[in-house]
């Protein structure tokens, strides 16, 4: 098998359905094999059905498989196992797929020889932004609305794509472990990264990373998210992300089991809010001193010895009841 398209969902049977219909509508592809794997972690909405119906009729093979482990990232972990292809492509239940999205992927990947692309993903607006929400400028809040835009050229990337349009060689996983199992969304709570931890990783591992710029994915911009409240959770958990992320660092100087440069930038974050004269301006140093509170309760809680890395990365806990039938 050529290519893998790995699917991972959670009670989205409305939204999956359309990100199906949109995989058995891809072109360009009529030279290669490939197939689609969903996996459906600890769905409650009639998932499955949507999968078995879109099997159906779907030009490739459709595969369903059952994660009953929670988190985001034991279901891409399961995508892999369960995938036959030599390239591993990522998407996520809830975008709008273009029709020359996977062949956008595969043609950087290929052209280039690298070990990995991302797409653009482009967000969509399905009403007006908050007063509050900067878009652009020095106080851009984009870290909880999905956006990832690097012009025309498949550029050589040094920031991490997401996972919501992304395709790695298989061999990557090989040489640079999995997704992180104490990282990623578990259910609809947030806790974000595990897609672009991998990424980094890969960087510094001295892999090579690519845009694809024809692989175009749109993204909602969901109402709901669109309050204070959700962003200063996302924030926070972003900060949780960071530090277990940065978890393995023994050498760095901690004061309580915080490393001292969290401390700092938590108080210059705070004094920055406090002060700060706009709406605007106050709220972004609000979500840096959430998103730094964050960081700093996480890394109390998991702060390691010293020159021990992260058991997590790359582990997925394996499940006797992660492949029943749709």
């Amino acid at each position: 098998m050529d290519v893998s398209v790995i699917v991972c969902t959670h009670d989205r049977s409305a939204s999956l359905a359309r990100v199906l219909a949109g995989l058995a509508a891809q072109t360009g592809l009529e030279d290669r094999s490939w197939e689609i794997v969903v996996v459906d972690n600890q769905s409650t909405d009639g998932t499955a059905a949507v999968v078995r119906a879109a099997a159906a009729s779907c030009p490739v093979p459709l595969r369903y498989r059952y994660e009953s482990v929670p988190g985001k990232s034991n279901a891409l972990n399961a995508g892999i196992d369960a995938a036959a292809g030599r390239i591993l492509a990522f998407t996520d239940d809830d975008v709008e797929l273009t029709p020359g999205w996977l062949a956008g992927l595969v043609e950087v990947l290929e052209r280039f020889r690298c070990d990995g692309v991302g797409g653009p993903v482009v967000p969509v607006w399905t009403g007006p932004s908050p007063r509050w929400l900067a878009e652009a400028g020095p106080y851009r809040m984009h870290a909880a609305v999905v956006d990832f835009q690097h012009g025309d050229e498949p550029i050589a990337l040094d920031a991490a794509p997401l996972g919501a349009n992304s395709a790695y060689r298989r061999e990557v996983f090989e040489r640079y472990g999995r997704f992180r199992a104490d990282l990623g969304h578990v259910g609809r709570a947030p806790l974000p990264c595990e897609d672009t931890e991998l990424a980094r990783r890969v960087l510094r591992g001295g892999g090579e990373l690519r845009y694809a710029p024809g692989a175009v994915v749109y993204h909602d911009v969901e109402p709901a998210r669109l309050n204070r409240r959700y962003f200063l959770d996302w924030y926070k958990a972003r900060g949780r992300a960071a530090a277990r992320e940065a978890s393995s660092d023994g050498n760095a100087a901690t004061i309580a089991g915080v490393p001292r440069h969290l401390l700092r930038t938590f108080v210059t974050s705070l004094v920055r809010w406090v002060f700060s004269v706009g709406s605007t301006r106050r709220f972004f140093h609000k979500l840096q001193t959430w998103r730094t509170a964050g960081a700093i309760a996480e890394a109390r809680r998991t702060t390691p010895p010293a020159g021990t890395a992260p058991t997590s990365a790359g582990t997925h806990r394996r499940s006797p009841r992660s492949t029943p039938a749709p």
